[in-house]
């Protein structure tokens, strides 16, 4: 460790460019003081996304502004052989680090003391806590025993808590003990030990380790991206200093996404050679060096070392990587792995085990699946495959990269552009929820008549009273298509087509579950017909391929579609709408709706039992209620009819298992809204019985309540119906 300056203790990068972390450093400096449950807390991440650099800083925030709780930063690495000569290093580092915040004096840290000079060095009122603390683990002595237990070695804390001490542990790439001698149980009982003491604690660890941390409050640190990350490279690159051009950033973002790690290296490169990062010629060269032979290089070199174990393992495992990334179904079954590695059994489950952790693979039960989202990764392994499986001349090799760089980079950004540019229609649809929407903002044909030339609001106003409605389905599931159908993915990009699965309310008996299958179509003007032909017949041979029995099919284009494109989208019983229309509906969908004038409101609940004639003492009761606000007598009988009627069909067929039902009455000078309320089976979910329509009362209770109530909504919960009625009001007349 070497001290740094800017009154940084640990922190390698400069607070003020240590961008996008401010709400996760707040929420663990909390945690350590102790602010909502105390424990432990595990925080998960991708690799090299700075989890690391947010622990240091994080350490110094609290060393600097703290003079009771005293933090402990250790990180599990290479150095260590097993869990043991962790332990051993650990209790040196916790020593070290307790006596230099005690003494209020960082250079304690970096200056390596050994434990008698550490016990020199801690103040005289803290003296008897160190002694006996250093007699409790060893024995009085100042060396370590080869046969102390690793339980001892790491129960420092606990021991300094039970003497009144608050210290706040940082434990880092905790996802190495996975692989150490004696790791197996080690954070199993780690959480266990230090869980009973009861002071906070925190482990770091890559996300795709949860080995031993059950039941620890989990923090999961999203990877840095979109305007954070572009504002992190450009404060970064000003503060080494380097030049870097608009352009040239977002190529850099594209291409280490939020590997924080790689964007460091790339501009610490180009600063100690000199060269600027100002246009994508200066950026290729700097990006191909360094997962050439540079740092990157060093860092992805370190895992695969770590993972295979032999140099011949390693390069067979560097043939198989670069064959899953260039395999059109990128992946594939660990039986071929286990055949072209030469190694099986709990090595071969290592090996798996250690690539998945670090993000080389996804590892299911019996499938490897490549991660070609990692471009970075993904030019490493091909370089790698080329100099050492086929032996290439390193300078062809490296030519050949570059160029490579170069002719793809327009294009590689292009693709980013519209991507981000997509109106998000898989977020769009996960926000249905069953609502009712104006049809004119899913139907182009109605809403470039009806709203040419209105403003956004104008429109948002207007469609709120619009009478044609559409009730959108309840989405459980949505992903991008290709994740369905990968032929979708060589015609556009995943962000730009999705599919939603969901349920959509329907006469009880027919089939509720559908499937929405959206897709952005290019247009400089309206798409016209054979575009429309065209998306409808692979969508409709996506659904087909999934075995999606019901679903609809939903057109966006920037434009809109021509009357003729309209027809050919209706006849397959979909919608076509503008990205303007789409943007709408978003709005529409994620916006509240005006708050609506309740002063002067009043609001009552009751619960009646599911007997014969109870709807009545509902009625009684809500005529009172009615006269009390001065509600007129023709609005009153209308409601009373509307509410027997809703508590009959809550009655009728719910089977409830309380046999009750719930009712509100919220009434204010302008309307009177009335909610009914029962467990048991859904409006849905109940079987037809064959009745012919209109035969007997049941066959138009729920069109009675919508023609003497001027809203009627109902909706369906877990394990029942609720349905909403509001009647707009007009004062009585003396």
């Amino acid at each position: 460790m070497t001290a740094l300056q800017d009154n940084r203790i640990l922190g390698r990068r400069d607070p003020a460019v240590f961008i996008g972390r401010s709400g996760t450093i707040e929420s663990l400096i909390a945690h350590a003081n102790g602010t909502g449950s105390s424990g432990g807390r595990l925080l998960l991440h991708a690799p090299r996304t700075g989890a690391t650099e947010l622990l240091l800083q994080t350490y110094d925030r609290i060393f600097s502004g703290q003079t009771d709780i005293f933090p402990v930063y250790f990180c599990f690495d290479g150095r260590d052989t097993g869990i043991e000569a962790a332990g051993k290093r650990f209790l040196r580092e916790f020593l070290t680090q307790f006596a230099a915040f005690r003494r209020r004096d960082p250079r304690i840290i970096f200056m390596s003391p050994s434990i008698a000079e550490l016990a020199k060095l801690v103040p005289p009122a803290d003296s008897q806590a160190f002694d006996e603390i250093v007699s409790d683990l060893l024995g009085g002595t100042s060396e370590f025993d080869a046969s102390e237990l690793r339980s001892r070695l790491f129960s420092a804390p606990v021991r300094a808590a039970f003497r009144g001490l608050r210290p706040f542990v940082i434990f880092d790439s905790v996802d190495a003990t996975a692989f150490m001698e004696g790791g197996t149980t080690f954070v199993a009982d780690l959480v266990s030990s230090y869980s009973r003491a009861g002071f906070p604690y925190l482990l770091a660890a890559r996300r795709r380790f949860g080995s031993g941390t059950d039941g620890l409050g989990r923090i999961v640190l999203e990877t840095l991206q979109g305007s954070d990350l572009e504002k992190m490279i450009e404060a970064t690159a000003k503060s080494i200093p380097v030049d870097i051009s608009d352009a040239t950033r977002d190529l850099m973002a594209l291409h280490c996404g939020g590997d924080l790690a790689a964007v460091h290296s790339l501009l610490s490169h180009a600063a100690e050679s000199g060269r600027s990062l100002d246009d994508y010629r200066g950026f290729a060269r700097i990006y191909t060096d360094v997962y050439f032979g540079g740092a990157i290089a060093e860092v992805f070199d370190r895992e695969l070392e770590a993972a295979a174990g032999s140099a011949d393992v390693e390069r067979q495992l560097v043939s198989l990587l670069n064959d899953l990334a260039n395999d059109a179904a990128r992946q594939v079954s660990i039986e071929t792995w286990e055949k072209r590695l030469g190694v099986s059994g709990s090595e071969l489950q290592r090996l798996i085990e250690h690539l998945d952790i670090a993000e080389f693979v996804r590892s299911t039960s019996n499938r490897i699946e490549s991660m070609s989202g990692n471009r970075l990764l993904t030019d490493y392994i091909h370089a790698r495959f080329r100099l050492e499986v086929k032996a290439e001349n390193r300078t062809s090799v490296y030519a050949d990269a570059l160029t490579e760089l170069l002719d793809r980079a327009p294009h590689a950004m292009a693709e980013s552009y519209r991507r981000h540019s997509a109106v998000g229609l898989r977020e769009m649809m996960e926000h249905f929820d069953g609502k009712t929407v104006p049809i004119t903002l899913l139907d182009y044909g109605r809403f470039k008549y009806e709203y040419k030339g209105v403003s956004e609001d104008e429109v948002i106003e207007q469609v709120r009273s619009a009478k044609e409605t559409y009730v959108l389905p309840q989405i459980v599931f949505s992903a991008p298509t290709e994740a369905f159908y990968k032929a979708i993915g060589l015609l556009t990009e995943a962000e730009r087509s999705a599919v939603a699965i969901g349920f959509e309310d329907q006469e009880p008996g027919s089939e509720r579950r559908i499937a929405w299958i959206a897709a952005e179509v290019d247009s400089k003007l309206e798409a016209a017909r054979d575009t429309a032909e065209f998306w409808c017949d692979r969508l409709e041979m996506a659904a087909i391929m999934c075995g999606f029995n019901r679903y609809r099919i939903w057109l966006v284009s920037p434009e809109g579609f021509t009357d003729e494109a309209l027809e050919v989208i209706a006849d397959r019983g979909g919608f076509g709408s503008s990205r303007h229309q789409a943007r709408l509906l978003s709005r529409y969908l994620t916006s509240e709706r005006p708050k609506e004038d309740l002063t002067g409101s009043e609001t009552y609940e009751i619960v009646i039992p599911m007997t014969d004639e109870a709807e009545m003492v509902s009625a009684r009761t809500l005529e009172e209620i009615a006269r009390r606000h001065n509600i007129g007598s023709r609005d009153i009988n209308q409601i009373k009819t509307a509410l027997v009627e809703a508590c009959i069909n809550a009655a009728e067929h719910s089977l409830s298992p309380d046999q009750r039902i719930h009712q509100k009455f919220a009434v204010s000078p302008e309307r009177i809204r009335i909610t009914v309320i029962n467990r048991g089976v859904r409006l849905v979910d109940r079987p037809a019985d064959g009745s012919p329509a209109g035969e007997g009362r049941r066959g138009w209770g729920l069109d009675l309540m919508r023609k003497l109530m001027d809203e009627v909504t109902i909706d369906h919960v877990d394990d029942g119906t609720s349905i909403t009625m509001t009647k707009y009001l007009q004062p009585a007349v003396s």
